[in-house]
């Protein structure tokens, strides 16, 4: 339930009804309430340099609750974030989608990559 602390139990309970979706009961007592957290509060003096507006709204367009808010595939492709990059070829690119995710798979992530 990690992502409703970051996501919001509003934009949860809005989904939910949308598409009525009950929830199991067991999910009552451990959900709990939660506002929707800024991706700002994300960016730290490690990752900053790998951030950029692009990077948050594609992270934003990405992390959705409601499967036709999200971006498609083809979408995530022609995102502005990557221009004319391609991701794959792209380490900095890379890192910094994983910067905003977890830190620690960046250090990973270039240990892998050379």
């Amino acid at each position: 339930m990690k992502i409703t602390k970051v996501l919001g139990t509003d934009e949860l309970y809005t989904y939910l009804e949308k598409y009525d979706i009950e929830l199991d009961s067991n999910y009552d007592d451990i959900l709990g309430r939660y506002p929707r957290k800024p991706w700002s509060r994300f960016i730290t003096s490690e990752n900053q340099r790998y951030i950029s507006n692009e990077a948050i709204d594609f992270l934003d367009k990405l992390l959705r609750y409601d499967h036709q808010e999200r971006l498609t595939a083809r979408e995530a492709q022609d995102h502005p974030y990557f221009g004319e990059q391609n991701p794959e070829n792209c380490p900095q690119v890379r890192d910094s989608l994983l910067a905003l995710l977890d830190p620690v798979k960046v250090a990973a992530a270039k240990q892998t990559s050379g």
